[in-house]
């Protein structure tokens, strides 16, 4: 049976305690929106960026150790090992995400 997702995962770097660190990671805009077809076995991904050279001590900067990537229309999420500092404030935001694309 062939799925779809559509648009962003919601990307949050997290202390080792789970607890969300700064915002989540915004979205960036240069793959066209489409669906993504996916059969049985299939591969999408999505293209993650972090902005570390903006890490001021205006930002609250604190050591991140995972990132919790959430699939859209999803409620389940995955962890992957991220050992670098993140914002702790609202701005700036140090991650970004692309829209998912098929494939690896």
């Amino acid at each position: 049976m062939t799925c779809f997702l559509w648009g962003y995962p919601v990307v949050t770097a997290t202390a080792l305690g789970g607890q969300q660190l700064g915002h989540a990671a915004a979205h960036d805009d240069p793959v066209q929106e489409k669906n993504v077809y996916l059969a049985p076995g299939a591969t999408a991904h999505s293209v993650l960026g972090y902005v570390g050279s903006d890490l001021r001590p205006s930002c609250a900067p604190r050591p991140a150790s995972y990132l919790k990537v959430t699939p859209p229309g999803s409620f389940g999420a995955d962890r992957a090992f991220f050992a670098l500092p993140v914002c702790t404030t609202l701005t700036p935001v140090d991650l970004t995400v692309w829209r998912f694309q098929a494939g690896v």
